[in-house]
């Protein structure tokens, strides 16, 4: 984006919203004053917490890629907690929320931190019901079949 002002063209900079790295504000001059604004996602507050115990990461043999990388997480809810582990294509689910390990990074201080995805979906058992109703309607379908070709 830019901002055009009395012919002077200033750049502001547009943060990539799947990033979200940084967060500080920009500052948009107008004549009124400086304005402020930041991208950010929408959010939503999770019913229940969830600390994080504790973060592993394992590097292929020789190289700083990551082989995978774990999260230690504890749920804690009103009524009850649990232990749970999050790792690379094992995501954490609990009722319509689903915990994914996005990544991980080195702060400033050269302590690991994980960043979990989190994905809420009310309506995730829509696809089981939709895939069994398939299911039966071609079993019926195949038996309907079978039993005209016996009469004949």
């Amino acid at each position: 984006a830019s901002w055009k002002e009395s012919g002077n063209e200033r750049h502001v900079t547009a943060y990539d919203v799947a990033d979200m790295k940084s967060s500080a504000p920009e500052s948009l001059p107008v004549k009124t004053g400086d304005h402020y604004s930041s991208l950010r996602h929408k959010r939503y507050p999770l019913p229940f917490t969830l600390r994080l115990k504790e973060f592993k990461v394992e590097f292929h043999p020789g190289t700083d890629v990551a082989k995978s990388y774990e999260s230690a997480v504890e749920i804690i809810k009103p009524d009850a907690k649990r232990d749970a582990r999050i790792y690379m294509n094992n995501p954490l689910r609990d009722k319509d929320y689903t915990f994914y390990q996005a990544s991980y990074d080195i702060d400033a201080m050269g302590r690991k931190y994980s960043t979990l995805a989190v994905v809420r979906n009310a309506g995730r058992i829509l696809p089981y019901i939709a895939c069994f109703t398939v299911f039966l309607g071609l079993t019926v379908h195949f038996l309907m079949a079978a039993f005209r070709r016996k009469r004949i």
